[in-house]
């Protein structure tokens, strides 16, 4: 525990984030608990408490009522498993900030923000090249440059906007009418490109989800015995041999 909540000071306790990049390292923080489980009960309200304190300290406007606990409940067993993807997104619902779009809409403003981002790149490339110049750069200044650099190149080369695109058709393509963007974190083009792209991601994964979670009830409605059923069955098999005085007890985590 100490050691998760010494990552968490170490990332300024995911502070100065966009909502994306919040629920990002929230999952990983929350998922790290969630394996831990601290408490003998009441684990989970426990971090969905603190979660909603994470965000409220952040600055994020944060509404846990809208948690889905189906799909919280699936997210934590895919994170248990280190596939903290479903976890973020869930995260991701409950943030008030976002605005909604067609994916015809988000098509166009991935476009139209493609030559305002090369403008931004170019220019933090030039101001760390005055740097580095002048005989300022640290070894930040210089991962930066690399970082501007690559990703300029990404965007004059399509990659970057054309992944964009082709998650907004997947996404229409599945039939989903509406994407919810979250705003980025300086409001500028780069993050808005990067905020599209990741609200098509975020909708393709939950309708799977969606989908998923639709399977799993339609399979315990056809099981043909109910919880008093299994409940009776037990009761009603021959008794096992009680358990020796000095066996060790279990000490495995109690979940509320």
């Amino acid at each position: 525990v100490q050691g998760v909540f010494q990552n968490l000071k170490a990332n300024n306790g995911l502070r100065d984030l966009s909502s994306d990049r919040f629920a990002r390292g929230a999952a990983t923080h929350i998922a790290a608990l969630d394996k831990i489980l601290p408490f003998r009960q009441g684990n989970q309200q426990v971090t969905l408490l603190h979660l909603s304190h994470l965000a409220r300290n952040a600055g994020h406007n944060f509404d846990l009522s809208q948690l889905n606990h189906d799909q919280w409940n699936r997210a934590c067993s895919k994170a248990s498993v280190n596939d903290e993807r479903l976890m973020m997104h869930a995260i991701a619902t409950l943030f008030k900030s976002g605005r909604t779009i067609t994916p015809d809409q988000a098509r166009r403003e991935a476009l139209s923000l493609r030559d305002p981002a090369r403008q931004e790149l170019q220019s933090g490339i030039d101001a760390a090249t005055r740097t580095l110049n002048a005989g300022q750069a640290d070894s930040a200044t210089l991962k930066e440059l690399r970082g501007l650099r690559g990703e300029l190149k990404a965007l004059e080369s399509d990659t970057q906007v054309g992944t964009v695109l082709r998650h907004i058709d997947q996404a229409q393509k599945a039939g989903i009418e509406k994407l919810t963007v979250l705003p980025g974190r300086d409001g500028s083009a780069r993050d808005a490109i990067y905020a599209i792209g990741r609200a098509a991601v975020r909708s393709l994964d939950l309708r799977e989800d969606q989908r998923a979670g639709h399977g799993m009830s339609a399979e315990q409605t056809q099981s043909p015995e109910s919880w008093f059923d299994r409940a009776s069955q037990k009761l009603s098999a021959p008794e096992k041999t009680p358990p020796q005085p000095n066996s060790p007890k279990s000490r495995g985590p109690q979940i509320g």
